[in-house]
């Protein structure tokens, strides 16, 4: 088994993540800009609610575009 950093990552055609929340958003918006299907197991896109969603993690959501299905 051989691990390859990210960056070095040509973009498969399916992406399962399963990351907290910010890092999952970062990482789901890169693979999904350069054409992959992305399955996050996480949390980053459970909610559709905006408000919901900033109250239960505490934080913005950096691609709401994403989240509420806008991509």
């Amino acid at each position: 088994m051989r691990f390859v950093d990210i960056e070095q990552v040509e973009p498969p055609d399916f992406v399962f993540l399963a990351l907290p929340a910010a890092p999952s958003i970062e990482v789901a918006a890169r693979f999904l800009d350069a054409g992959s299907r992305v399955i996050d197991l996480g949390s980053a896109f459970r909610l559709r609610d905006r408000a919901a969603w900033k109250s239960v993690y505490g934080q913005a959501h950096g691609r709401w575009d994403l989240a509420s299905g806008g991509a």
